[in-house]
Parts: structure tokens; sequence; C-alpha cells
């Protein structure tokens, strides 16, 4: 897994901003994201094993693998690879 490169995130007073940097199939529109989203697209940008971003984003929440909300985390995940945001191998 890794970050698509047509895009890069701002913080821009408190706000997380995904702009794109260049005419893409996933979406030419700025994106708001939250904290977590943010945190999940700069762990994905370091390791590219969907388990590790997983893994990380737990020890930084303090979220159990297993758990309801670590479900939510995988299925945003998956979410962002269908939107073209991040994208599969490397």
């Amino acid at each position: 897994m890794q970050i698509n490169d047509a895009f890069v995130l701002r913080n821009i007073y408190g706000k997380y901003i995904l702009m794109p940097v260049c005419n893409n199939s996933a979406s030419n529109d700025p994106i708001l994201f939250n904290e977590v989203a943010a945190s999940i697209w700069n762990k994905a940008s370091i390791y590219n094993q969907r388990e590790k971003v997983l893994k990380e984003i737990g020890i930084l929440y303090g979220i159990e693998q297993g758990t309801a909300e670590m479900l939510s985390v995988d299925n945003f995940i998956s979410q962002m690879l269908d939107m073209g945001l991040l994208l599969e191998g490397r």
C-alpha cells in the first residue's frame, strides 16, 4: 500500500486538507481529513503494508486489534483504496 503521489496532505490552521497536485482520476477537489484520516495517510506514506499501518494506528490511538474501532479504521483504509487515494502494492 502506498499514498497516491497526485495528492499532498497539508495542515492549514489545524485543518487537514488533502490537496490534489495534478489532474487525476481520484479527485481534483481538496478533501478535508480528520486527525485519524491524516494519521492513516501519514503512516501509509511510511509503511507499505496495511497490517503495519493498522498496528501503528492502534498504538497511536490506543485501539486494540479485533475491536469495532479497528474494524472501522480498516474499512476506512478500504474506502481510501477504492477512491484511489491510497494505492495497492509497491
